[in-house]
């Protein structure tokens, strides 16, 4: 362990000759530049690797990714209070092995990179994005790691009506076969500014078809659901023509099952008869 020194780059010509290293700690010292460094690749029996607290600033794509084929074993890496971007996340994705990724205190904002960069970190159990400025619209990215067991988004920027979509695509389910994170055990939200309620004030009965129909649409419309409803957004292919995951059914997935489940809590128990058995929330929509 060499953490809370005084280390820059120097350092690590002298680091590269221990191969045999299975766990290094080099936090908050004054490494920067790209990651990871040539010399850092050279230990191929890394399984935890610990650089928070330095000066990396990205990852260059090309060189980055090279480097990275090296540490097939890394298994845990600590990249918290950098200063990365969104690149980095297309390098990382190399490293299929990775179980726990932290990349908290980054500055981090806006959706992850393409789709089928996550898909690939397959193992990935624990993922660390607290103290950046992610907006809900991250959970959209975020669908393509089903198998997470803790989600930390601390100090982000979530906020507003989108506390439905958090709500229903990384919470629970109405039925738990609909869940996206079925493995999730851990999730934090904490200081971020979620506000709002996810009940409707009056449930669909025989006689008030007129006024739930009106609040059904305004969360519909406020939610940007109608596409789904109205059928324009069709299940597509799960694959690709080149056999990947199919970005789009991996979105369409995440949200029209959402959609279905949180028609299906509206009800009275009374009416819930018309819409059982229906799997889609056009359909579902269309019985009501």
């Amino acid at each position: 362990m060499l953490d809370f020194n005084c280390l820059d780059n120097s350092i690590l010509p002298y680091l590269s000759t221990l191969t045999s290293l299975k766990n290094l700690s080099l936090s908050y010292n004054s490494l920067s530049g790209w990651f990871p460094p040539d010399e850092l690749a050279t230990l191929v029996n890394l399984e935890i690797l610990d650089v928070s607290g330095n000066e990396f600033n990205a990852a260059q794509t090309v060189k980055g990714s090279e480097n990275i084929l090296k540490l097939k074993r890394l298994e845990t890496l600590d990249l918290s209070d950098n200063s990365l971007n969104r690149s980095m996340l297309r390098v990382l994705s190399k490293l299929p092995s990775l179980r726990n990724l932290k990349l908290s205190d980054n500055g981090l904002q806006g959706p992850f990179p393409a789709e089928g960069v996550l898909s690939k970190l397959k193992k990935l159990k624990t993922l660390d994005l607290d103290a950046n400025h992610f907006e809900v619209s991250i959970f959209q990215s975020l669908t393509a790691l089903p198998s997470l067991q803790n989600l930390m988004l601390r100090s982000n920027a979530l906020k507003d009506l989108y506390l439905l979509k958090v709500f229903c695509i990384v919470l629970f389910s109405f039925y738990a076969e609909l869940a996206i994170f079925k493995d999730l055990e851990t999730l934090d939200l904490s200081y971020n500014s979620l506000e709002g309620h996810l009940n409707m004030t009056v449930k669909l009965d025989r006689n008030n078809y007129i006024l739930r129909k009106t609040q059904l649409e305004n969360v519909i419309f406020a939610n940007s659901f109608e596409d789904y409803i109205e059928r324009l957004k069709a299940c597509p292919p799960k694959e690709t023509r080149s056999g990947d995951p199919n970005p789009e059914f991996i979105q369409w997935r995440c949200y029209d099952p959402i959609i279905l489940s949180w028609i299906f809590s509206t009800p009275t128990p009374e009416t819930m008869g018309q819409i059982i058995g229906h799997q889609t929330s056009h359909a579902d929509c269309t019985a009501l």
